[in-house]
């Protein structure tokens, strides 16, 4: 009896730390094949000699799905949007909006005249073009409307445009030379018209050998149009090389396009953006009948006995930040920058715009002797960031959905319309993307099959498979996370499709 006890106690000793281990570990199987799966995809050999790193995250614990070189920094290429405009969110609020104000330095005199120039004051808004679903050739003539209502009808002066808020630093450090010609890399002003660049459409001629046909959109003659495009023959495609000189608005257009072909368009970028400013509004003014004698300039100031004629306001800093994040816009997130430098230490610089960014970064507990932040786009390599800050910085902002309403969806929104597209990952995978040569990176939340809401980062740096690849590799990797599911906590195979909240 006594050794029967001894067993029974032994027994009860082995059985009970068991039966509580595996209540306590049920929660953890499924984060156990979450490892294996993330394992097995990121020993794939297209990843194998490059640089990765991983954190997930349970939004609802904050427990640590997954980790790997979590706290090594990376290039996060576009991912650094997400630095940028919560940053934005923080120092102004989603209400905010931009406020541009046209001045005038003169009186209107007995034939009709403005003696004194007309000021733009420029207060770093973004908006000022279709991408944000504003004609900024509709506000320039609504205000040769305002203008003519005042009974002016000539300028005696010139139209100026005072970009003081910002300095004249255009390019981001770091930013490769070979960028500057194209629209994601224009030029940062305190004032933007047009994404701060043309769009250049090429249409084959009618027959091969004729001469294609050449548009610019804006018609305006800030920029120089050279060069020749040829109707090649059918089934030859398209070569068409476009090259801005540097520092000028001279642009070259070069190659061939397939009599076959249709349209092709380009967009480039500008030098001097807030004289562009100042030359388009002073074209649309002649083409509203108001003469402007003189020739457009860009001022550092406006005079303090300049009178307010009226202003334009920007859509809500909500909206912008959905517009910067969805279609990474480079520009906007270039403009957010040096305004949360210019609100917060005076001037909008670079280096400004960075020391607010880790200001608040600071804010919501992240090492920031760990974070390099020189633009606010990601178009620089010179920034750099861990997955482990930027999983930080998605989970203290999770729960105001400015940040996860402003991110591309998988399947349907943004520069992830068209990847994941089919079930289990359409609609679920709300992230930011990023890309450069040998630099991509997601980062973001998925809600789980079960319900649950994760959120990740991956960043892959010196790969040297196609981009394509690499991409692949990310959506597998969507793919395991939204399998995730702690059964012992919740629903169990959950079909929920609404925005994560």
């Amino acid at each position: 009896m006594v050794e029967w006890r001894g067993v029974r106690l032994c027994i009860s000793m082995i059985w009970v730390p068991l039966i509580f281990c595996s209540l306590v570990g049920f929660a953890q199987c499924s984060e156990w094949r979450l490892a294996r799966n993330l394992d097995r995809i990121l020993k794939s050999s297209g990843l194998r000699r490059a640089f990765v790193g991983v954190m997930v995250e349970d939004l609802k614990t904050g427990r640590v799905l997954y980790s790997r070189n979590e706290d090594f920094l990376f290039i996060p290429a576009s991912n650094e949007k997400l630095l940028t405009t919560t940053a934005s969110l923080h120092w102004f609020g989603p209400d905010f909006t931009y406020c541009t104000q046209v001045y005038a330095t003169g009186t209107v005199s007995t034939d009709s005249a403005l003696d004194g120039n007309l000021v733009v004051v420029g207060s770093g808004d973004p908006t000022f073009s279709e991408t944000f679903g504003i004609n900024p050739d509709s506000v320039f003539s609504s205000w040769a409307e305002s203008l003519k209502i005042r009974g002016v009808y000539r300028i005696a002066g010139s139209v100026v445009t005072d970009e003081s808020l910002f300095d004249r630093e255009r390019l981001g450090y770091g930013w490769d030379w070979h960028y500057l010609s194209y629209w994601y890399a224009a030029e940062v002003s305190a004032l933007s018209y047009n994404d701060n660049s043309v769009q250049i459409d090429v249409l084959p001629g009618d027959s091969v050998g004729a001469t294609a046909s050449v548009l610019l959109s804006p018609r305006t003659s800030y920029a120089k149009l050279t060069g020749t495009v040829l109707t090649s023959s059918p089934g030859t495609g398209a070569s068409v090389d476009i090259r801005r000189t540097p520092s000028t608005n001279e642009i070259c257009i070069s190659g061939s396009l397939a009599v076959d072909q249709e349209i092709k368009s380009f967009r480039v970028s500008v030098s001097d953006p807030a004289l562009f400013y100042a030359h388009r509004f002073a074209e649309i003014l002649k083409e509203n009948s108001i003469e402007v004698d003189g020739e457009p300039v860009v001022s550092d100031s406006t005079p303090v006995s300049a009178t307010l004629l009226f202003y334009h306001y920007s859509p809500e800093l909500e909206s912008i930040i959905g517009v910067t994040n969805k279609g990474s816009e480079n520009l906007s997130a270039e403009m957010l920058f040096k305004t949360m430098g210019a609100q917060a230490y005076g001037e909008g610089t670079f280096e400004n715009g960075a020391r607010a960014v880790k200001s608040y970064l600071a804010t919501i507990g992240i090492d920031t002797s760990r974070c390099i932040s020189v633009d606010g786009s990601g178009l620089s390599r010179r920034n750099l960031v861990s997955p482990r800050a930027l999983v930080k910085l998605l989970h203290a902002n999770f729960t105001g959905g400015a940040l996860t309403n402003s991110l591309p969806v998988s399947g349907s929104a943004g520069t992830l319309e068209s990847r994941m597209e089919r079930e289990p990952l359409a609609g679920r995978v709300y992230a930011k993307t990023g890309t450069l040569d040998q630099t991509s990176a997601l980062s973001g939340y998925i809600m789980a099959l079960s319900g649950r809401p994760v959120a990740f980062a991956l960043m892959t740096n010196h790969f040297v498979e196609e981009i394509g690849v690499i991409k692949s590799l990310e959506d597998e990797v969507c793919r395991a996370l939204v399998h995730y599911s702690p059964r012992s906590f919740g629903p169990k195979g959950g079909r929920h499709r609404g925005k994560v909240r």
